[in-house]
């Protein structure tokens, strides 16, 4: 009798059903990924993209001539998805209460798939947009266009006080140079005196009308006279500025400013 009532609960024992510590293997993925599915709003949690969507919002609901352009708008048409949203009155008012009260967006984003992807995408596309209005937009040191040089009075300081900035940052090298051919040539550059100096050889009078007022150009003149001044110096056209550089190969082409191997 003791033999079968020990046989007995060993057998009960091992009918016990899984206790709630027993790890249900066949269910972790499953529960994972509806973990993911029913919290999109996880993904909208990186401060990165939060404050890229957030900058675009504001600038689209502020200030709608400085972002759009018919590149913008050719971006968003051929995106389907985009240019749905575009027209979708709800995504304009999230894109509205992101700016104002962001807590109550994230609110409406949860549980949207369509609208948290959408966001992504429109983000994405506008940091790329604001980036390339920003860059061409930022100033760019320019030049006047040849022709349109302007008068020459008192700004001889300024002028040589930017000349001297340029050598300091090696625009105009000092004792450093060559001026590369195509050909693979070095070339030297050489000034005659009547392109500062109008006392001999030709003079302004003889130049035809564009040469006379790319010789009255201020950086033309401050490139000719610190090349006449250091006759060691060689320059790098490919540090010129593109319009500068057009100005001095037109010289070299009447030949006011000769090249010489």
């Amino acid at each position: 009798g003791f033999l079968l009532s020990t046989t007995k609960t060993k057998r009960k024992q091992r009918e016990k059903p899984p206790t709630d510590d027993v790890v249900d293997l066949t269910h972790i993925g499953s529960r994972r990924l509806d973990d993911i599915t029913s919290q999109p709003e996880e993904a909208l949690k990186l401060p990165e993209v939060q404050a890229s969507i957030a900058d675009a919002a504001k600038r689209l609901t502020t200030d709608s001539d400085a972002w759009l352009s018919p590149e913008l708008l050719k971006a968003v048409m051929a995106n389907p998805s985009l240019a749905k949203g575009f027209a979708d009155p709800r995504y304009q008012r999230v894109l509205k209460t992101m700016q104002e009260n962001p807590e109550r967006a994230k609110r409406e984003i949860a549980g949207d798939t369509d609208l948290a992807e959408w966001l992504r995408a429109f983000s994405a596309l506008m940091s790329r947009h604001f980036e390339k209005l920003a860059y061409e937009s930022s100033p760019v040191p320019g030049l006047s266009p040849a022709g349109n040089a302007p008068s020459v009075d008192g700004n001889a300081v300024s002028e040589d006080s930017e000349v001297a900035g340029l050598e300091g940052r090696g625009i105009y090298p000092k004792n450093t140079v060559e001026l590369e051919r195509s050909n693979g040539d070095r070339d030297g550059v050489e000034i005659p005196t009547s392109t500062v100096s109008h006392s001999t050889g030709r003079n302004l009078d003889s130049l035809c009308v564009m040469s006379q007022k790319l010789l009255s150009d201020p950086q033309v003149k401050s490139l000719l006279q610190y090349l006449q001044s250091n006759p060691q110096a060689q320059l790098d056209p490919r540090q010129l500025p593109p319009q500068l550089a057009q100005k001095v190969m037109h010289l070299v082409e009447k030949g006011i400013v000769k090249l010489h191997a």
